[in-house]
């Protein structure tokens, strides 16, 4: 039994996958709970099954959503493959708050399920490439320009990509937070 911290990568809720780590032969049990692409999750697999999967919010905390038994008591490592992303990460992450950082309260509102559907797209289609940042930034830019939204509201997330600027190499490595508090798990790093 093996413990991985890593990415979903997902899309239409059909093309599904956790990366850096091989898939596991019943990945599509997860697909009800309609994991978006860029979350983070903790998944345990067992004999190439997974057995156990947690979400993990924007609060670093915990929700054992599949499996009957909280495995992770009886774990002592966690394997880390988030850390192969998560410069990638990092940057979509920034380059996107950017960009919606010029939006009003309204027009957030209004796009709201525009803006969840893109980003999840976004992090579908980047998140697993060798690409740097101006190639990420130009490929959300153009993304941004297929938006079916107010051509004004358009053009001043366009700006505000533009703007975004490269994070630094301590933004690019932050690690995601995870509260693992009450467990006696070790976080193993992968190193590539």
């Amino acid at each position: 039994m093996k413990a991985y911290l890593t990415f979903v990568r997902q899309k239409n809720n059909q093309d599904l996958s956790f990366l850096g780590i091989r898939n596991p032969e019943n990945i599509s049990d997860v697909l009800t709970f309609k994991l978006i692409s860029g979350q983070t999750i903790i998944s345990i697999l067992k004999e190439g099954k997974l057995i156990t999967i947690y979400l993990i919010d924007s609060n670093s905390e915990l929700f054992h959503v599949l499996g009957d038994e909280d495995f992770l008591f009886m774990l002592k490592n966690l394997e880390d493959y988030s850390n192969i992303n998560l410069p990638k990460y990092n940057s979509i992450k920034q380059i996107l708050l950017d960009s919606f950082s010029c939006l009003s309260i309204n027009e957030l509102e209004a796009y709201d399920k525009i803006m969840k559907d893109f980003e999840d797209k976004i992090f579908y289609e980047l998140l697993h490439t060798d690409l740097n940042f101006n190639k990420i930034q130009n490929h959300i830019i153009k993304e941004i320009k297929k938006l079916s939204i107010n051509l004004i509201v358009l053009e001043r997330m366009v700006a505000c990509c533009k703007n975004s600027k490269q994070i630094t190499l301590k933004q690019m490595r932050k690690r995601v937070d995870v509260n693992l508090s009450g467990y006696g798990i070790y976080i193993n790093t992968f190193i590539s």
